[in-house]
C-alpha cells in the first residue's frame, strides 16, 4: 500500500491532482480528497495496476470502464485471475445485441450462487471455460427472454 502512497504522493502527484484534484475558490488553492490519495481501492495508479495484474493488458485495453468496474469490483468472485480472464473474454465474445453490463450482472449473480459448491480454483482452464460458457449462456438466455417477453 505505501508504494501507491509513493506514487501519488511524491513520485506523480502532480498528474493524481491534475486528475482528482478541483481549485477551491474560497481557498485559493488546488484541494484533492484525500480518499484519492490513501485508498487503495480509490488510487488511480493501484487500480491500473490491479486491472492489470487481474485482468492482463490485452483484455484490460479491450474491456470499457463499467466492465472493468464490474469485474474487479466484485473481489470475492473475481480475484482469481484465470477466472477473471475467462469471464472478462467470453463477455468480449458475447453476441453485440446482448452484450450488456446488464449480462455481466445477471452471470455474476449466477456464478456466485454456484461458487458456494463449486471451487474455481481447482479448475483445469478447459473446465473453468466450460463453466464460465455455461453460466454465460444462461444469462444470455434469460435477458433474450426477458427482452422477447416485453
Amino acid at each position: 500500500m505505501n508504494v501507491w502512497h509513493f506514487f501519488n504522493l511524491r513520485l506523480l502527484a502532480d498528474i493524481t491532482l491534475w486528475r482528482f484534484g478541483y481549485f477551491d475558490t474560497e481557498k485559493n488553492r488546488w484541494s484533492i480528497n484525500e480518499e484519492r490519495l490513501y485508498m487503495l481501492n480509490r488510487n488511480m495508479f493501484g487500480r491500473i495496476w490491479w486491472r492489470g495484474y487481474i485482468l492482463g493488458p490485452e483484455l484490460a485495453s479491450q474491456l470499457s470502464e463499467d466492465e472493468t468496474v464490474q469485474i474487479l469490483e466484485r473481489p470475492s468472485l473475481y480475484a482469481y485471475p484465470s477466472f477473471a480472464k475467462a469471464v472478462g473474454t467470453r463477455y468480449l465474445t458475447s453476441p453485440s445485441k446482448i452484450r450488456a453490463t446488464r449480462v455481466l450482472r445477471d452471470a455474476s449473480k449466477r456464478f456466485t450462487r454456484r461458487m458456494a459448491v463449486l471451487s474455481v480454483f481447482i479448475m483445469q482452464e478447459s473446465q473453468l471455460t466450460h463453466f464460465v460458457d455455461e453460466v454465460f449462456n444462461e444469462a444470455e438466455s434469460a435477458m433474450l427472454t426477458t427482452l422477447r417477453d416485453s
